[in-house]
């Protein structure tokens, strides 16, 4: 009766919390964020990184992509859009250009370091979710080689560098020639040590979690190329993460691309996949480049410089998703989480 009475009175009955909490689980993460706004309690829990994570889990969802801007080509101080894949932008960030006075502790490490270039790698180790940087400074202090160090992310202030041993050969570096795959960076060896080795598709790998290089690892070409005609090779190869796999990308042409996928490191066992075609783009774009696999299969391609492409293998056609950006990576949180400034 007490119920009836409310509802012929306009009011509404609470929910029970856990009825509560078990609807907006159901609810996808576009509308929840919405739904933040229809009071305070509400908002503590669709903002709760449990609740965040237990959504996540219930609705997996390709990762969010991040496009870079050339401020200098745009007066508008964006720098970023964090967006889905049709270009819907879920966040904007804008340069502020101001200094609020806030001091940062910076991480220590040998105060006349000097290099003249520079890679960092960012993983997560697996078996403990620690959050480390190996960092490889090429021609440090006026000496030759490389340094290589790593350095543990946390939120205290005693985080140092810590020098490791190096690995035989050298290791190139830049763009798409570094990639992280579950705990492990991955290099490819550099060509000007050939005389250890003629092919260049050797990799060498680094556990973040025990801080030691792995045993060098051949790539997908050394078994099917002439070490006689590797010299065509050398700007053909670069590697990406793929579905978890460490992948190299062999690009004979602009417009074409064999992808090829780690799938046992022991035996260095290497599969080739895909076949991609891709319609050339205007000169000054660098090469495409996989960035990931959808659920659907789909294969989202990266022309810095210029496009995003979503390419379907199933019948080889791709479309053209985002305009120009200089810069592109991957949010894999929830939007739930990238609304409240968590990851």
């Amino acid at each position: 009766m007490a119920a009836r009475n409310l509802l012929s009175q306009g009011g509404v009955l609470p929910l029970p919390a856990d009825a509560l909490y078990e609807i907006l689980l159901r609810v996808p993460a576009r509308d929840l964020c919405r739904l933040r706004a229809v009071c305070r309690p509400w908002r503590c829990l669709l903002s709760d990184p449990h609740f965040i994570a237990a959504h996540a889990a219930r609705h997996p969802e390709p990762p969010l992509i991040l496009a870079g801007y050339n401020t200098a080509l745009r007066d508008d101080g964006i720098i970023c859009d964090i967006m889905d894949l049709t270009g819907r932008v879920i966040k904007r960030i804008r340069a502020t250009g101001v200094d609020t006075g806030g001091t940062k502790e910076p991480v220590a490490h040998e105060p006349d370091t000097t290099c003249s270039s520079a890679e960092t790698a960012l993983g997560q180790v697996p078996s403990t979710g620690e959050y480390k940087v190996l960092r490889v400074l090429e021609h440090f202090n006026d000496h030759d080689g490389q340094l290589y160090e790593v350095c543990t992310v946390n939120r205290g202030s005693n985080a140092w560098w810590r020098g490791k041993k190096p690995v035989p050969r050298t290791v190139r570096l830049g763009l798409w020639l570094t990639v992280v795959v579950n705990g492990i960076v991955y290099f490819f060896y550099d060509e000007q040590d050939r005389a250890q080795d003629p092919a260049l598709d050797g990799i060498a790998s680094f556990d973040l979690g025990i801080e030691e290089w792995r045993a060098s690892l051949r790539g997908p070409l050394s078994s099917i190329v002439n070490a006689a005609v590797w010299h065509n090779f050398a700007y053909e190869l670069t590697m990406a993460a793929l579905n978890g796999c460490l992948v190299v990308v062999h690009q004979r042409t602009v417009s074409s691309m064999n992808l090829w996928f780690l799938m046992d490191f022991e035996r260095g066992l290497w599969v080739k996949q895909h076949n991609i075609i891709v319609p050339p783009i205007v000169w000054h774009a660098l090469p495409a480049h996989p960035l990931l696999v959808l659920n659907d299969g789909r294969i989202v391609i990266i022309h810095i410089g210029s496009i995003i492409r979503v390419y379907n293998p199933t019948n080889n056609t791709s479309t053209a998703e985002m305009g120009y950006c200089c810069a592109v990576g991957l949010y894999p949180g929830s939007p739930l989480g990238l609304a409240n400034g968590a990851s």
